[in-house]
């Protein structure tokens, strides 16, 4: 469903007469057209108006997640002329001071522009002005994500000191020359289409169900959930019989277990690359940029704002949406940048080991990375305050040496030709002899390390994965481009360490990764890798909620993990592949050179 909100009848007869829209007799608090896809609701003018009368359509006629809302009206404005039309990119209320940020992710070629929401007419200012579009935006963002929502505003009134109450405005005139532009703009948005929830999952053999206590049915669904989601059926085989007889718990238990195990041994992993949508936004082109910092490149859609937790903090974003067409945060970080490395990662026997983030969030898209359950947006947020980096990390190495990693929570060496942060860290290793660098990365440009100087105090580390699981790293460069870039690096003179980690369960994982292994040293000489890293998936088991929720039909998030001391993770399984992982990796690196996950 689309539905246009305007503020007056005027602004709304367009869009009736264009889609032939009939008014509906049951609705007494407001106008409501309705035809097939299409309405057009009018809320009336003004904050208590707008706001009310959004706030009751949606809640009685709550959208699904394929529903478009476009609020479409006319505004003052301070310069432009008379009929021009503007997508709006940021509403600010004049009375409260909030600001609120529709996500403009879809292609098109409007004029941008933010506006300004007031409480009566105005005939003076910066900008432009309206009454409406701030409490249109509060009354629909609890039933839709920020990408479903539009703001259209056509300028009826250039100011001239005149009172506009004393002007003739032709509302339906000005809108009716655009209007069939806004439709078809609306038609052509594409959605993320959702073929199964967990919740549409269900457990046959009735008898036996009633039997499990509830954690053990949700892991059984889980583990269905999963087998459908790549396309297998759910292989449920309890001996009935058995269990039908046999009244021990302990018993039943055990069938249990051992049926659940099978489920999760057996399962396969079909599933391959998302769809692309169509008419998306190439990644960054739009820009936020905090108030007075300099654009270090030209920005075509700069949209400014005061911090940059006003854009990725915001509530009711569509994660999924975004990855595929993230938009850029410039910002200064304040506070600390430096913390103490998770548990959940490897210090590679490293006492002082610590993370920071020049960049929060990454370019690629991979299908299990941990950041969709820590971030609640995929926009990516660049801090241009790197001289603060470098006296907090002069401030620890006064205590201690170092190990840092600067690239687990983004890819910062896919984004070194836009910002140079990977020179800037090797640099300052230069001049801090206690400093040790650890860059990982998944990137496949050998020329990346032409206008690089290696220092034996960087380490770079290739995440490596066979091709069922590059296939889900979605963005990220094929395996013989990253082997490439291995090379590259390793010729240049830096260190560079090998990364199965994360590896991913599935049926066919041993031959895959061991082939994996065999073609790696195959290409790339044992004597200029400087060590290996064996890990299984394994994440923060609250974080692994978020994930499973932001994309329900993920395969690899959706796995039946078991948790141990807050971490997900495979369970019995995972030290399984490590260790086979190991002996494997053994043929080719002495034990000295292996370093293990869950080991440390």
């Amino acid at each position: 469903m689309i539905t246009f909100v305007t503020a007056i009848y005027e602004e709304a007869r367009p869009f009736i007469e264009i889609l032939g829209l009939k008014k509906r007799s049951d609705e007494h608090q407001y106008q409501h057209f309705v035809s097939d896809g299409y309405e057009v609701v009018i809320v009336g003018e003004g904050h208590v108006s707008s706001l009310r009368n959004c706030s009751r359509h949606f809640a009685l006629n709550e959208p699904d997640l394929c529903s478009l809302m476009v609020n479409v009206g006319i505004c003052g404005s301070s310069f432009g002329n008379v009929g021009d039309l503007y997508l709006i990119n940021k509403i600010t209320d004049d009375a409260t001071g909030r600001t609120y940020y529709p996500d403009l992710v879809y292609k098109n070629d409007f004029e941008q522009h933010s506006i300004t929401t007031v409480l009566s007419p105005k005939s003076s200012g910066e900008g432009l002005f309206d009454m409406e579009s701030s409490m249109v935006y509060e009354g629909c963002v609890p039933y839709f994500t920020l990408e479903r929502m539009f703001f259209f505003k056509v300028i009826s009134d250039v100011f001239d000191g005149v009172d506009v109450l004393d002007k003739e405005l032709k509302p339906y005139e000005l809108i009716n020359q655009h209007a069939q532009r806004i439709i078809d703009f609306c038609k052509g948005i594409t959605f993320i289409k959702r073929e199964l929830s967990l919740g549409e999952v269900y457990l046959e053999k009735e008898n036996m169900m009633n039997d499990l206590t509830e954690s053990m049915k949700n892991q059984m669904k889980r583990a269905i959930y999963y087998r459908k989601l790549n396309g297998m059926d759910s292989c449920l085989e309890f001996d009935e019989g058995q269990w039908l007889e046999d009244g021990s718990k302990a018993n039943r238990k055990r069938i249990f277990e051992t049926t659940l195990r099978e489920l999760k041994r057996t399962s396969e992993l079909n599933y391959k690359r998302r769809k692309k949508l169509q008419g998306l936004n190439h990644p960054y082109t739009n820009v936020y940029i905090e108030k007075g910092i300099e654009p270090p490149f030209k920005c075509k859609n700069i949209i400014w704002i005061d911090s940059y937790k006003d854009i990725f903090n915001r509530t009711h974003q569509n994660f999924d949406i975004q990855k595929r067409s993230p938009a850029l945060i410039l910002s200064k970080q304040r506070g600390r940048f430096i913390y103490e490395g998770s548990r959940v990662c490897q210090n590679f026997g490293n006492d002082h080991f610590y993370y920071c983030s020049c960049l929060m969030n990454c370019i690629f898209d991979c299908d299990y990375c941990s950041l969709c359950g820590m971030y609640p947006t995929g926009n990516v947020v660049a801090f241009m305050n790197f001289d603060d980096i470098l006296k907090e990390i002069d401030d620890i190495l006064k205590e201690h040496p170092m190990y840092l990693c600067v690239s687990y929570d983004t890819d910062l060496l896919a984004s070194e030709l836009m910002f140079g942060y990977v020179k800037k860290f090797i640099e300052a290793t230069k001049t801090r002899k206690n400093l040790t660098i650890e860059i990982r990365t998944k990137t496949g440009n050998p020329l990346m390390f032409s206008n690089l100087e290696p220092s034996d105090q960087v380490i770079f580390a290739w995440t490596l994965s066979p091709k069922k699981v590059a296939d889900i790293e979605t963005k990220a460069a094929p395996l013989c481009k990253r082997l490439n870039a291995v090379k590259a690096c390793s010729e240049k003179g830096f260190k560079v360490r090998i990364c199965f980690d994360p590896m991913i369960y599935y049926k066919d994982w041993e031959q895959d990764y061991f082939n994996l292994v065999d073609d790696v040293f195959e290409k790339i000489s044992c004597d200029s890798i400087y060590d290996v890293s064996i890990g299984v998936f394994r994440i923060s088991s609250d974080y692994l909620k978020l994930m499973r929720k932001r994309r329900p039909d993920t395969p690899v998030v959706a796995f039946p993990f078991e948790a141990e001391n807050g971490v997900s993770h495979y369970g019995d399984l995972s030290y399984e592949m490590i260790y086979k992982m190991k002996h494997k990796v053994l043929e080719y690196l002495p034990e000295n050179k292996i370093f293990l996950w869950g080991e440390e």
